[in-house]
This record gives C-alpha cells, structure tokens and sequence, in this order.
C-alpha cells in the first residue's frame, strides 16, 4: 500500500507539468481524495507493525491497522507535491483545500 501511494504521487507530479493530458492526474488525485478524506494513514506491513509494537495484546493487524494515527511521511509529501502542481496547473482551489486538510492535521497550536 505504502508503495501505491508513492508511485501515486509519483505519476501526479511528473503528470501535472504540462506535457500531457490533466485528465489522468485529475482521475489518481480523486481517487486518493476519495479513498483518504481525512487523513493520508498509509498502512504499514504486520512485521513493521510488529516490529514498531503497534499491535497490543489479543489486537490482529487489521485492528492495529485502524487504530494507527496518521504520522507524517515521505510518501505523504511526494502526494502533496504533485496536488500543488495539479491546482498550479489546473486553477482548481479543492487541490489545494485538500492539502491543507492534510497538513493541517499535523500543526499545532504550538
């Protein structure tokens, strides 16, 4: 999962600079708005779960999963990046809002 998400963000960013059609970065942007509408919880593998001691007693790695907050990563970014480049060249503002979304889970008031 970690890995669709990078190449995700991936093909967004070397999608959106202008050198080929907005639909097909437009189509990958929805479908990660409408699969992470609130936050970006990229799943992690049950040995890294394992390993991290994300799975408490009598927990299964799809309980864990759920119960995993959202920490900031480089995938996260690589995604976010190629939303700026998409509302750059879009003009479409939900880019944008989206990432703020995001972000604005991980800002504190300190």
């Amino acid at each position: 999962m970690k890995n669709k998400i990078l190449i995700a963000g991936l093909i967004l960013i070397s999608t959106s600079t202008g050198f080929t059609q907005i639909n097909y970065p437009v189509k990958i942007a929805e479908t990660i708005m409408n699969t992470y509408k609130d936050s970006m919880v990229v799943l992690k593998y049950a040995s890294h779960l394992e390993q991290d001691k994300q799975i408490l007693p009598g927990q299964t790695v799809e309980q864990a999963q759920r119960n995993r907050p959202a920490v900031w990563n480089y995938e996260m970014g690589v995604v976010l990046t190629g939303f700026e480049r998409l509302a750059q060249m879009s003009g479409d503002n939900r880019y944008y809002d989206y990432t703020k979304k995001i972000i604005d889970h991980f800002i504190t008031a300190d």
